[in-house]
């Protein structure tokens, strides 16, 4: 039992196991020598994604005009924070994250989009969602908070969750790691190795709604009225937790702040 518990919790999707034992089991006493003993449970089994769908991924990505990378809290469990790291700042892409995806790639990373988060899901033309769902959190993918003509390609370790609220123009079904190692070989093999321009339209957009939302932000900051705001309260709390902390933010204008006014550096932090 506690071998398939193991396997549950670690095995395709990782997530938590509830085990029951009963109370006369915690208590009975046993002779050594009527003990079973079992394996270890192996590592779980790498699945990758088909070649061909890659291909097609990567192709998207080469004449997307806006493209935007969202990092999900799927990406921080796989533990795909070098490959990620390496397929972005090749490419040049800007990501976001989602709240449980943050750190992965560091908030302070200069091609995090994260503070003109509307902008980007309201106008990126190919959305690429590294272990990130289409629920409440990214609001559906629906119109008008995305772009109605927006194509997606979807990574995700379980199957069953592709096509949930928006098809995808490519499902790469698979251990988030594994085909992020893919994709950036893939781009390797390229004979003209793909950067998107920091010059395009795109970045220029993107720069700019960054540089405004900071300078609102600042000002909102250094707005001492009684009682203070969100982002008077929590320009002081950021100045007082160590970089390093680990971060529970719930709760509507709580979370929805906290995810800007309290960065993080480091993946499953939050």
């Amino acid at each position: 039992m506690l071998c398939q518990a193991v396997r549950e919790s670690t095995y395709g999707r990782p997530g938590a196991c509830y085990i029951d034992i009963s109370g006369d089991m915690v208590g009975a006493k046993v002779q050594e020598s009527e003990v079973r003993y079992v394996q270890a449970c192996p590592p779980p089994p790498l699945t990758y994604a088909d070649p061909n769908d890659i291909k097609k991924a990567v192709e998207l990505i080469t004449v997307a005009e806006k493209p935007l990378v969202i990092i999900g809290k799927g990406a921080s469990y796989a533990q795909a924070e070098e490959p990620l790291t390496t397929l972005v700042e090749s490419t040049n892409l800007p990501f976001l994250p989602t709240p449980m995806g943050k750190g992965v790639l560091p908030d302070s990373h200069p091609l995090c989009v994260a503070a003109a988060r509307s902008r980007a899901l309201q106008e990126a033309d190919l959305i690429v969602l590294f272990g990130a769902r289409l629920n409440w959190i990214l609001h559906f993918g629906a119109p008008p908070r995305f772009n109605p003509n927006v194509k997606i390609i979807q990574v995700d370790i379980k199957v069953e969750e592709m096509g949930n609220n928006l098809l995808p123009a490519v499902a790469l079904p698979g251990d988030i790691t594994a085909v992020v190692t893919q994709m950036n070989e893939e781009f390797l093999l390229r004979s003209n190795r793909f950067k998107f321009s920091p010059h395009s339209s795109w970045w220029r957009t993107l720069s700019k709604k960054l540089a405004d939302n900071q300078q609102n932000v600042e000002e909102m900051c250094n707005d001492q009225t009684v009682p203070l705001n969100y982002y008077a309260a929590y320009s002081e709390v950021q100045k007082a937790i160590p970089k390093d902390c680990i971060i529970v933010n719930e709760g509507s204008n709580t979370m929805d702040i906290g995810r800007t006014m309290l960065p993080n550096i480091l993946p499953r932090h939050r």
